[in-house]
């Protein structure tokens, strides 16, 4: 700052640029600011914290927002998977039945279909004491065809494994097969004991797979296809074919909601319809409102921080202002006692300048007469060198 005011003034008066580069500017200006700082604690400590209020809760928040509502979720083409539910008036509900997952997947809208637990089970693995726990997921055989997911070794369940009395088969995650057992390539194949049940491993999820819910071990949900269970108490996701929107799904599948209806009119409510929600929507639903709201107020609170630290270097330069005028003011003050002769100077330039204003009239008024006293030396208040001799200017010196 007072770099570039050297430099205004220098140009001003003399017409020379400083060779003063933007980087030296702004050094200077830095340097300057440090000091400023450090000068007044007490301003720069209220300054910041009203400023770190604002950003950090800022950038909390908008982390959390970041993850949850803009971040896509972390599967192939994740805005093609849908999560199906039972659509009543303003509201979704996505427990699903058996036999509705069973009529829903005979669709032609949808490359997979999926019908899988809430959450995961806490299951004892092996027969230690104490034994270890994992959790455990029951799944129906499109489900990994549905997150788009495939198995680094191994495969995933066939058709008969996810009927009833089928095979007890188990798919584990990168991290059980690196804990449990050292990442050995002879792992399939082998049983892996679950709550005292031995199941055949058949395959390995690879470690970048994020599940919802999360879970470490994936065993056929073995579901019966003409099951009268009528508890709602499944997931159903599917993965929609390419080109597919999602309006059109909704409308296949209202339409298979209103053939289960008239096939099962005591299983489905009267005004129960079929809901075809992107999975982001339908995981984010509950908490979008509130995340939103709950930004806006911490991006107020960080307006308010900036405002309240625009107010306080407003009173600062006010103060300032007013100091320095009063200095300003001393400084001329002492310079004039300091100076006298300047003084004396300045006071016979002025009575001067008078005097040669009051020739000029004369001069203009023309001859008024051999009486006329054009230069004023008749009259004493323009004797200007007569008033000069009587003056004792002081030298200054002693």
């Amino acid at each position: 700052m007072l770099t570039r005011r050297a430099d205004r003034l220098l140009r001003n008066q003399t017409g020379f640029v400083s060779s003063t580069s933007p980087m030296e500017t702004l050094l200077a200006d830095l340097r300057y600011a440090l000091r400023t700082m450090r000068r007044n604690i007490g301003f720069t400590a209220v300054a910041l914290a009203a400023l770190a209020l604002g950003i950090g809760a800022n950038t909390s928040i908008f982390t959390v927002v970041d993850a949850v509502l803009l971040q896509p979720l972390p599967y192939p083409q994740p805005d093609r998977i849908m999560k199906l539910g039972r659509q009543f008036r303003g509201d979704v509900g996505y427990s699903n039945s058996i036999p509705k997952y069973m009529t829903w997947r005979q669709n032609d809208v949808f490359d997979a279909m999926a019908l899988y637990d809430f959450g995961a089970l806490a299951m004892n693995v092996g027969s230690g004491n104490p034994p270890q726990t994992v959790k455990g997921l029951h799944v129906s055989g499109d489900y990994f065809t549905v997150f788009g997911v495939s198995p680094i070794a191994g495969r995933s369940f066939t058709q008969s494994e996810d009927l009833p009395n089928g095979p007890a088969v188990a798919v584990i995650s990168y991290a059980v097969w690196q804990s449990r057992y050292g990442a050995t390539t002879d792992v399939l194949g082998r049983p892996i004991l679950l709550n005292g049940v031995p199941y055949t491993v058949v395959g390995i999820l690879p470690g970048g797979f994020q599940p919802d819910p999360e879970a470490d071990v994936w065993i056929p949900l073995r579901a019966d296809p003409n099951s009268t269970n009528q508890g709602h108490y499944l997931n159903v996701a599917g993965r929609l074919k390419p080109g597919v929107t999602v309006a059109a799904a909704q409308a296949e599948m209202k339409v298979i909601g209103e053939q289960f209806r008239k096939a099962n009119p005591k299983w489905m409510d009267a005004e129960e319809g079929v809901a075809v929600v992107p999975m982001r929507d339908a995981t984010t639903g509950e908490v979008r409102t509130a995340l939103l709201v709950l930004f806006g107020a911490v991006a107020l609170v960080l307006l308010i921080a900036c405002a309240n630290v625009a107010n306080l270097l407003l009173a600062r330069a006010a103060g300032r202002q007013r100091d320095q005028a009063l200095v300003v003011k001393k400084e001329q003050s002492v310079a004039t006692r300091a100076d006298p002769e300047r003084a004396v100077a300045i006071f016979v330039e002025g009575f001067d300048g008078g005097r040669q204003a009051a020739i000029s009239r004369a001069i203009d008024q023309g001859a008024a007469g051999p009486d006329a006293d054009p230069v004023g030396r008749s009259n004493p208040d323009l004797a200007g060198p007569a008033l000069v001799e009587r003056i004792d200017i002081p030298s200054g010196r002693p």
